[in-house]
Parts: C-alpha cells; structure tokens; sequence
C-alpha cells in the first residue's frame, strides 16, 4: 500500500505531494509501531491484542463465569489471523474468583411512574408541593401579563392618530400611505 502511495505522490503536482508524504511518513511509523509491538516471534502481546484475542476486556478476565461470557467465534478468529495460536491458558478463570455482580430486578409494576402516597417515602418532593409552588404561580402570572402586553401592542397598532384602522388590509396599506403623503404637508 506504501508503495502504491509512493507512485501516486510522484504523478501528482508539489502540494499533492507534500500532503501525501506526510501521509506516507504517519503510515511508516505506524508500521515500525506495529513491528516493535509484535515482537520477534511476529504475535502480538498486549492489553489491546488480547482484548482482540478474547473480546474480553481487562477488567472482564477472570470474573465473568462462563455462562455470562460472550461466544468467541474461533473460526472467525482464525480466518482472521491464520497465525493465531491457542492462548486460553492465561484466560482461564478460577472458580473461586468469580463473584456475581448482578442482582436481580424487581417484577415490574402493574401502575406506571411513582404513586402519591410512595413519593414521600422514597424522598421526592410531594406533588401538591409542586403544583401550589411560587415558581409555578409566578409562572402563569407572568404570562397573564405578557398576553395582556401583547393584547395592547395589537390594539396600538389598530389605532393611528385616534383614528382606528380598517380591518381590510388594502383600505389599511390606502390609508397608511396617505397619511404618508400628508404627513409633509404644512397646515
């Protein structure tokens, strides 16, 4: 692949190229990385290649029993790396070890959510609290006067010159723009 790369970054014009060296140079340092890694027998040691092995992670080995560890698909494992070797030795867990973490669930409930009388026991604010709050008070007492804001905004706007507007829309755009023409007069 680096060298197909290579050929491609000699065809292209010098920014191309740039852009594709420095491609090329993170491709061969992440290939030295992968060769120091895989040591000299050519397997690969470590946290991330035995999670890669066993599709457990660190903090799973030797404490999930079998029953709750995950199907491991040797053949696909093996057709992804032919050169595997049979490494169960070191994931073997010991029956002593293993401890349930898992409780059981309670059977759910036949009433949805948390009943009045339960709310206070459990430590939750009372509903009748909740709906006789100040902040829900002060709440709808400040919508009341928005609306009446904007009940007044409308009837400004209805009123020129202590003359009301007319509902139809044209006679208003008629009456606007003559008062505009007006408006430079001196009387």
């Amino acid at each position: 692949a680096l060298d197909d790369i290579y050929i491609d970054a000699d065809q292209r014009d010098a920014g191309q190229s740039v852009d594709l060296a420095s491609t090329i140079e993170a491709l061969e340092r992440m290939a030295k990385r992968l060769e120091a890694l895989s040591g000299e027998e050519g397997g690969f040691h470590g946290p991330i290649w035995r999670f890669q092995r066993s599709g457990m992670l660190p903090f799973e080995t030797g404490r999930l029993v079998g029953v709750q560890r995950p199907e491991i698909d040797d053949r696909a494992l093996q057709e992804m790396d032919p050169e595997r070797k049979e490494e169960d030795s070191n994931l073997e867990t010991k029956e002593g070890d293993v401890r349930s973490t898992w409780e059981p669930l309670p059977e759910p409930s036949e009433t949805h959510g948390v009943s009045i009388s339960n709310r206070s026991d459990l430590g939750l604010v009372p509903t009748s609290a909740i709906l006789g709050s100040k902040e829900v008070q002060d709440f709808h007492e400040t919508e009341r006067q928005l609306r009446e804001v904007d009940s007044m905004s409308e009837h400004r706007q209805s009123i020129r010159n202590g003359v009301p507007m007319p509902a139809d829309p044209t006679q208003r755009d008629a009456l606007s723009s003559l008062e505009d023409d007006l408006a430079d007069l001196d009387i």
